[in-house]
């Protein structure tokens, strides 16, 4: 099984723990990289995944994680190495972030959400910054006052930073530089009517889809 977009290894380090490995990953971020090795132990190659350092037919089973792939018809390389490292028979599971209604509403409001992606950014800025939360979501969004619901929100979203903060300090590293780079870049939502089209594009067949929270899921095969 290969894992393209591993990040901070939770994923492998769920699929180990039930059994399913041998389990590879690859990751684009030096800083997720470490992360995983810091914080779970886990091993993860750097790897773009429009080139990934397989032969082809090489797995059964493939997992996207979510921020890899966002449905973009720009995005079709790396569907292509995914078809080509998936051996005929195998499955290949596309995690794709498609927030809720009311998550849109929410994150919509502190900034967190823009202009239909989610920017994990603003979320270690808030974490680094709790004093200036005020400041952070005026310049974001233009609002001038945080009600007590967006309170608990902000208090939320910067403490899912904190383990991994955590685990970059312990191993000698500026967890907000760090941070910051590793989420640079927003993780556009998708669009669940165009993924069949999508996929096709590079050679797979959308064989089912499902929504789970703030994740779309669309599993393929080899067409």
């Amino acid at each position: 099984m290969l894992v393209v977009g591993a990040g901070q290894g939770l994923l492998v380090e769920a699929l180990v723990a039930a059994g399913r490995g041998p389990v590879e990953a690859v990751d684009a971020s030096p800083e997720m990289i470490e992360a995983a090795r810091a914080r779970r132990g886990v091993q993860v190659r750097l790897a773009d995944a429009a080139a990934l350092p397989y032969d082809r037919d090489a797995f059964g089973a493939v997992v996207v994680a979510t921020g890899v792939l966002s449905g973009d018809p720009s995005e079709t390389p790396i569907l292509a190495e995914l078809r080509r490292v998936l051996r005929r028979g195998g499955r290949g599971l596309i995690a794709l972030y498609h927030p809720t209604p009311w998550q849109r509403r929410t994150l919509g409001r502190v900034g967190v959400l823009a202009d239909g992606a989610l920017r994990r950014d603003r979320m270690v800025a808030l974490w680094a910054q709790p004093d200036a939360w005020p400041v952070l979501v005026a310049r974001w969004t233009g609002r001038r006052k945080l009600s007590g619901a967006d309170r608990r929100l902000l208090e939320a979203l910067s403490q899912e930073m904190g383990p991994l903060a955590a685990a970059l300090r312990a191993r000698g590293q500026d967890p907000v530089d760090t941070l910051t780079r590793a989420f640079a870049a927003p993780v556009p939502a998708c669009d669940p009517d165009t993924l069949g089209a999508w996929v096709a594009a590079a050679g797979l067949r959308l064989v089912d889809q499902q929504a789970e929270d703030e994740v779309h899921l669309a599993i393929v095969e080899p067409a």
